[in-house]
């Protein structure tokens, strides 16, 4: 294809900066704890409803899943296995909605640059779903911006 699809890898390094930003502003909270407490005050207060913890498992399943895929993704198209390490633990110790959208920019110009016949980016009415997602992806940082803890 012919096309220029290489706005896509901007637009996840734009949602890894969105989740980034987000999600910091609420695990604040915990730093002053230490490492240590303020790991376990974390993960304590990850169940203290069902709805919370509905989307740790929901997480918690589509993580494994993805990160499973990446590293066979990463096989696939030749990146190094340290890359594939740094998104994993990059998930496991930042959030995995910042490592992932910066894995997908990688796998993105990867395949443009080593198989551009295989490059592809959403249209049409995929842009409504996208629209969708990144309004809700937005309302949610706004949500975790404008509801700071208090530490």
């Amino acid at each position: 294809m012919n096309r220029n699809t290489a706005w896509m890898q901007w637009l996840y390094v734009a949602i890894a900066i969105v989740a980034f930003v987000g999600t910091t502003a609420q695990v604040t909270a915990y730093l002053g704890a230490g490492a240590v407490q303020g790991t376990i005050n974390f993960w304590k207060e990850t169940t203290p409803t069902p709805a919370a913890t509905f989307l740790l498992v929901d997480i918690f399943a589509f993580g494994a899943a993805v990160l499973i895929w990446m590293f066979a993704e990463c096989r696939r198209l030749g990146l190094a296995q340290g890359w594939a390490w740094l998104y994993f633990l990059g998930s496991a110790f930042v959030g995995i909605s910042v490592f992932m959208p910066l894995f997908f920019a990688h796998r993105h110009r990867r395949i443009r640059a080593l198989h551009p016949d295989q490059d592809a980016a959403i249209s049409g009415a995929d842009f409504i779903a996208v629209a969708m997602l990144l309004a809700s992806l937005g309302v949610a940082a706004y949500y975790s911006l404008t509801h700071l803890p208090h530490a």
